[in-house]
C-alpha cells in the first residue's frame, strides 16, 4: 500500500510539472509547438508504470483529468482578466487549440516511453525467467519458493512438460504455441502453465496438472507437440520435460501421423529409437519372417500383438481385432510358422519387438532381401 501511495504521489507530482511546462513553454509561443524534451519526473514514472504493468490507459486518463482540471481554472482566469467577448472568444480558441496540441504531443510522447520500457522490461524479465529454467533443467541448486516466485509458476505440483513446434510462419508462431498451451491446460482444468521460447517456431512449456492433457482434436493446424508424464517438484520439473524432448526426437523418425503424442504412448521406442540399427536387428531377430514389410506380415504382426497384450485370450482378441476366433486362431499358427519358434518363447522380447513394430512401422524393420 505504501508504494502504491509513492506512486500515486509521484504521478500527481509528474502531472503538475506537464501543467507548469505547459504554462511556461506551451501557450506563451507563437507558431508550431516545438518538440520540448519530456519532463524528467514524468518520463521516470512512466517507466516505473510500465515496470510494474499497470495498464497505460490508467495514466492516460489521469492526465486527461490534469488537462480538464487545467482548462477550468484556465477559463475562469481568462474570463476574469479580459472584459472584451470578442476577445475572450479569441483568446480561449487560440488556447484550446495549443492546450489540445499540445497535450496530444505529450501523450504520444507517455505512448512511446511507455512501450519502449515494457519492450525492454518484458525482454529482460523474460531473459531471467529462461535463465532460471535453464538452471533448474541443468540441475543446479536452485531455491524452490524463491524459483516459484521469481517464475510466477508453483514448482511444488505436479508438472507436464510439452515440447511444441510448428512449420508456420515465424512472425507469429510463437503466439500460436502460446494458444496451443492454453488449449491443452484447458482439456484437463488446468490454469497454470509456463512457456520459454525454444526458438523462433518452437516453445517449451509445463502444464501444472496431475495427468498428462487428453488428446486434442483442435490443436493449430501445424502445430506439433510431444508431452512428458506428470511429475512432481523439480525433479519432475525437469524430468517431464526430458521426457517431452525424447518423444520429440522420436516423432520425425517414427513418422507417425499424430501431432500430439505422449511419453507414456512411445517410451519403448524412445529407449530404442536412439540406436536405430541395433533396434532393427533386435527386432529382426525375435521376429523372424514377421519382420516382413508387406501389408499381410503387418496384418499378423497386429494380430498376435492384439492377442498377447489381452492376456493371451483369444476371443477377447478377436472382438477388439473385429474378426472371428477362429481366425485369430488360425492367424497365431501362421505367426508362429513364421517366427520359427512358438509364441510364448522369449515373450518378453518377442512383444517388445512387436510392439516397436507397431509404433514405428517399417522404421523398425530391416529391410526385405532383393
Amino acid at each position: 500500500m505504501m508504494a502504491d501511495r509513492d506512486l500515486a504521489a509521484e504521478s500527481s507530482a509528474a502531472a503538475r510539472e506537464l501543467t507548469r511546462l505547459l504554462i511556461d513553454k506551451g501557450l506563451p509561443r507563437l507558431g508550431p509547438l516545438e518538440d520540448d524534451a519530456a519532463p524528467v519526473a514524468l518520463v521516470a514514472i512512466v517507466r516505473v508504470w510500465a515496470r510494474r504493468g499497470i495498464d497505460l490507459r490508467t495514466l492516460i486518463r489521469g492526465y486527461r483529468r490534469a488537462q480538464a482540471a487545467f482548462w477550468g481554472w484556465w477559463m475562469a482566469d481568462v474570463a476574469a482578466r479580459i472584459e472584451d467577448p470578442a476577445l475572450r472568444m479569441a483568446v480561449l480558441e487560440h488556447s484550446w487549440e495549443r492546450v489540445s496540441a499540445w497535450y496530444e504531443i505529450q501523450l504520444d510522447r507517455i505512448e512511446e516511453i511507455y512501450s519502449e520500457e515494457r519492450d525492454r522490461w518484458l525482454s529482460g524479465a523474460q531473459a531471467r525467467r529462461a535463465e532460471l529454467i535453464r538452471e533448474i533443467l541443468a540441475g543446479e541448486p536452485i531455491e524452490q519458493e524463491p524459483a516459484s516466485t521469481a517464475l510466477g509458476y508453483d514448482l511444488r505440483r505436479a508438472h507436464v512438460g510439452v515440447v511444441l513446434w510448428t512449420d508456420g510462419e515465424p512472425a507469429d508462431a510463437l503466439a500460436t504455441l502460446e494458444e496451443a498451451v492454453r488449449e491443452l491446460a484447458a482439456t484437463q482444468g488446468a490454469t497454470a502453465t509456463l512457456t520459454v521460447p525454444a526458438g523462433s517456431s518452437a516453445l517449451w512449456a509445463w502444464i501444472a496438472c496431475d495427468a498428462a492433457p487428453a488428446r486434442a482434436p483442435a490443436l493449430p493446424a501445424g502445430v506439433w507437440a510431444a508431452l512428458g508424464g506428470p511429475a512432481r517438484g523439480l525433479a519432475g520439473f525437469r524430468g517431464s520435460h526430458e521426457a517431452a524432448q525424447l518423444v520429440r526426437r522420436l516423432m520425425p523418425f517414427a513418422g507417425r501421423p499424430e501431432r500430439l503424442v505422449g511419453f507414456d504412448d512411445v517410451s519403448l521406442a524412445c529407449l530404442m529409437a536412439r540406436e536405430p540399427a541395433a533396434m532393427r536387428r533386435v527386432v529382426e531377430h525375435e521376429l523372424g519372417g514377421l519382420a516382413r514389410r508387406d501389408p499381410n506380415t503387418a496384418r499378423l504382426r497386429e494380430t498376435v500383438r492384439v492377442y498377447l497384450e489381452s492376456g493371451a485370450n483369444a476371443r477377447e482378441a478377436a472382438e477388439r481385432l473385429n474378426m472371428h476366433k477362429n481366425t485369430v486362431h488360425y492367424r497365431l499358427a501362421r505367426v508362429e510358422e513364421l517366427r520359427g519358434r512358438p509364441l510364448g518363447e522369449r515373450r518378453l522380447e518377442f512383444e517388445v519387438a512387436l510392439t516397436l513394430a507397431h509404433l514405428l512401422g517399417d522404421r523398425a524393420l530391416p529391410r526385405d532381401p532383393a
